[in-house]
Parts: C-alpha cells; structure tokens; sequence
C-alpha cells in the first residue's frame, strides 16, 4: 500500500481550506495506515484530488466539513474495497 497519495496532481489550495491534518485524528490514523510516509502523506492531505469525492483535496473535503466522507473513503480502501 506504500505510495498509495503519490499521485502527481499540483494544484493551488484555496484560501479557506486551510485545515491540517492533525486536526482530524480520525483521518490521519486511517491515512498512516495507507501510507506512513509523513512527506508523501503531507503532499496527499494538500495536494491530491479525490476522483470519487468530487476532485477535491483531502484538506479542502476537511476544511468543507466533510472529515466523515474522507474517514469512510479511506476505511473503503483498507477494507479493500477500492484501490
């Protein structure tokens, strides 16, 4: 699974989605699980869309007040269900 948030997708962070990682325990434990690399995982938080979650960021899908649909779409991966 190492690897998994590498996809390389640079993209400008509006303004608003400024939150972090660690404010969301439940989503960061979850993503360490699926990759334990603090770079690669950083760069995924800020950086990489989600297909499935309308092309949005992790950070921007946390900071809309989406955490839960961000925890159910990272236990969907560990469970397999998804790559």
């Amino acid at each position: 699974m190492r690897g998994r948030f590498c996809a390389s997708s640079r993209r400008e962070t509006p303004w608003h989605a400024n939150a972090t990682l660690s404010q969301y325990p439940g989503v960061m434990e979850l993503a360490q699980r699926i990759e334990p690399d603090r770079r690669r995982l950083t760069h995924w938080w800020s950086d990489t869309p989600i297909e499935e979650l309308a092309r949005m960021t992790p950070n921007e899908l946390a900071a809309a007040g989406q955490s839960d649909l961000l925890e159910r779409f990272l236990q969907s991966i560990l469970h397999g269900e998804r790559d």
